[in-house]
Protein backbone atom coordinates (compact mmCIF):
# COMPACT_ATOMS: atom_id res chain seq x y z
CA UNK A 1 0.00 0.00 0.00
CA UNK A 2 2.75 2.46 0.85
CA UNK A 3 4.39 1.77 -2.48
CA UNK A 4 1.16 2.37 -4.38
CA UNK A 5 0.32 5.54 -2.45
CA UNK A 6 3.90 6.77 -2.71
CA UNK A 7 3.92 6.18 -6.47
CA UNK A 8 0.64 8.02 -6.83
CA UNK A 9 1.97 10.95 -4.78
CA UNK A 10 5.13 11.08 -6.87
CA UNK A 11 2.97 11.23 -10.00
CA UNK A 12 0.78 13.95 -8.42
CA UNK A 13 -2.33 11.79 -8.62
CA UNK A 14 -3.66 13.17 -5.33
CA UNK A 15 -2.57 16.77 -5.98
CA UNK A 16 -2.57 17.56 -2.27
CA UNK A 17 -6.02 16.06 -1.72
CA UNK A 18 -7.14 13.46 0.73
CA UNK A 19 -7.64 9.79 0.09
CA UNK A 20 -10.01 7.22 1.58
CA UNK A 21 -8.17 4.52 3.52
CA UNK A 22 -9.67 1.52 5.25
CA UNK A 23 -8.54 -0.91 7.90
CA UNK A 24 -10.07 -3.75 9.83
CA UNK A 25 -12.37 -2.33 12.49
CA UNK A 26 -10.83 -2.81 15.91
CA UNK A 27 -13.22 -1.12 18.30
CA UNK A 28 -16.63 -2.63 17.62
CA UNK A 29 -19.03 -2.42 20.54
CA UNK A 30 -20.58 -5.64 21.87
CA UNK A 31 -24.04 -4.91 20.47
CA UNK A 32 -22.68 -4.42 16.95
CA UNK A 33 -20.43 -7.47 17.30
CA UNK A 34 -23.41 -9.61 18.33
CA UNK A 35 -25.34 -8.38 15.28
CA UNK A 36 -22.41 -9.22 13.00
CA UNK A 37 -22.14 -12.72 14.50
CA UNK A 38 -25.88 -13.25 14.02
CA UNK A 39 -25.61 -12.16 10.40
CA UNK A 40 -22.65 -14.51 9.87
CA UNK A 41 -24.76 -17.42 11.14
CA UNK A 42 -27.66 -16.41 8.91
CA UNK A 43 -25.58 -16.24 5.73
CA UNK A 44 -23.17 -19.04 6.60
CA UNK A 45 -19.98 -17.07 5.96
CA UNK A 46 -17.55 -15.11 8.12
CA UNK A 47 -17.61 -11.33 7.72
CA UNK A 48 -14.78 -8.80 7.99
CA UNK A 49 -15.60 -5.34 9.37
CA UNK A 50 -13.73 -2.31 8.04
CA UNK A 51 -13.38 1.26 9.27
CA UNK A 52 -12.82 4.11 6.82
CA UNK A 53 -10.58 7.15 7.26
CA UNK A 54 -10.22 10.28 5.16
CA UNK A 55 -6.47 10.98 5.19
CA UNK A 56 -3.86 13.03 3.41
CA UNK A 57 -0.83 10.91 2.46
CA UNK A 58 2.57 12.36 3.34
CA UNK A 59 4.93 13.31 0.55
CA UNK A 60 8.14 11.37 1.27
CA UNK A 61 11.51 11.37 -0.45
CA UNK A 62 12.99 8.12 -1.78
CA UNK A 63 15.21 7.60 1.29
CA UNK A 64 12.24 7.68 3.66
CA UNK A 65 10.16 5.46 1.39
CA UNK A 66 12.95 2.90 1.24
CA UNK A 67 13.09 2.78 5.06
CA UNK A 68 9.37 2.08 5.17
CA UNK A 69 9.61 -0.59 2.45
CA UNK A 70 12.41 -2.41 4.29
CA UNK A 71 10.42 -2.37 7.53
CA UNK A 72 7.32 -3.72 5.77
CA UNK A 73 9.26 -6.59 4.17
CA UNK A 74 10.23 -7.97 7.56
CA UNK A 75 6.84 -7.63 9.23
CA UNK A 76 4.12 -8.59 6.70
CA UNK A 77 2.25 -5.38 7.51
CA UNK A 78 1.48 -2.27 5.47
CA UNK A 79 2.52 1.18 6.69
CA UNK A 80 1.11 4.44 5.36
CA UNK A 81 2.73 7.78 6.13
CA UNK A 82 0.10 10.49 6.54
CA UNK A 83 0.35 14.27 6.59
CA UNK A 84 -2.84 14.67 8.61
Amino acid sequence: MVILIATAIKQNVFKGGSVMFMSLASNIDNTTLDKIRKLEKEIGYPLLAFSFFDIEPASLDEKKLEKIRKFEEGTCICLLAVAS
